[in-house]
């Protein structure tokens, strides 16, 4: 295909739009850069090549982006992905950002994702793209809910990734890894297999290549379905967090407080977790875990008016609200 050619849309396509569209990213990313965070793998190719050709129809300007992880055992590797993206971005016009890591060899990927992520962050603080967009998809979606869940987690744990979350971006989390690969396969386009992604050292490339595989032997269409109803369980626990807030919280004449007769419905972490939000809302993130309790003690008298002094704060406490002010 040439880039100077206006691409023909296939199914994908449309349907990629669509969701741009109904995740507000359409509207959003209007007028503005949004850059790639490019590997050479097929997702972040998949993703640039999607975000390309939609970039005319939806007005936005395309970036790309490659970090390069140094030296060690992947070193030819990471060559030749630098080599890949840069030609890619070359090929489409696009302004083509890259940065090498120069201290000792990177071992854990959470060392990779931080100077990953430092990259990116620095380009934005230095005002030369807008949005980042990562090509996490639906099944990094699973596999992440899925390590939380083996560490252990709460509700909140799987709430995972979200397609918008300011200024980064993430498209293809309503897609699979087998339509990305099916797309790239009717766009005729080629990208690099990681050799890091086959290790099943990783215990994500455990899950990825062995647990998941199986499940889907022994029962044909669980991971669809665990899918599924993890996200049922999170989109549950957000619909409710929503709800008790607007419950908990109350607008006053002139400033927010808390519902006292829903506060005492609580169980004593839900009050002190609360707690902790309204004291960030009200400016103080530094708190000891001796003054929370020592404010719940307080609330918890049978006391029905209470006005006392903590934490640099006036506090107004009567039957039906917990109000503070400085």
């Amino acid at each position: 295909m040439n880039p100077g050619n206006k691409p023909i849309w296939n199914g994908f396509d449309h349907r990629f739009k669509a969701e741009l569209e109904s995740s507000g990213l359409a509207t959003k990313l209007q007028g503005r850069r949004i850059c790639v965070a490019l590997s050479g793998g097929a997702d972040s190719v998949g993703l640039l090549w999607a975000l390309w050709r939609q970039k005319d129809s939806l007005h936005f300007t395309l970036q790309a982006a490659h970090f390069h992880h140094g030296t060690g055992k992947n070193l030819e590797f990471r060559e030749q992905s630098y080599l890949f993206c840069k030609e890619l971005g070359e090929n489409l016009k696009l302004p083509f950002f890259s940065s090498q890591f120069s201290g000792e060899e990177l071992h854990s990927e959470a060392d990779f994702r931080h100077h990953r992520w430092k990259f990116l962050r620095d380009l934005q603080a230095q005002k030369l793209t807008d949005f980042v967009a990562t090509a996490h998809h639906a099944d990094d979606q699973l596999e992440t809910r899925l390590l939380k869940l083996i560490r252990g987690c709460g509700p909140t744990g799987l709430e995972a990734m979200r397609p918008d979350e300011g200024d980064v971006i993430r498209p293809f989390l309503k897609e699979s890894k087998s339509e990305i690969l099916q797309y790239l396969g009717v766009l005729d386009k080629k990208f690099l297999d990681d050799p890091s992604n086959l290790d099943p050292h990783y215990y994500r490339n455990w899950i990825r290549q062995e647990w998941l595989p199986q499940l889907e032997i022994h029962q044909p269409g669980a991971t669809k379905a665990l899918a599924r109803s993890l996200e049922i369980i999170s989109a549950a626990f957000l619909h409710q967090q929503e709800v008790s807030t607007q419950r908990i919280w109350f607008q006053g004449q002139k400033e927010m407080g808390l519902d006292r007769v829903v506060f005492s419905t609580l169980s004593k972490t839900q009050q002190l977790q609360l707690l902790v939000e309204y004291l960030n809302f009200l400016g103080k993130h530094e708190i000891r875990h001796t003054q929370l309790v020592e404010l719940l003690k307080i609330l918890d008298t049978p006391q029905i008016v209470h006005k006392f002094s903590l934490l640099h704060l006036y506090w107004q406490i009567n039957a039906e609200q917990i109000l503070a002010h400085s």
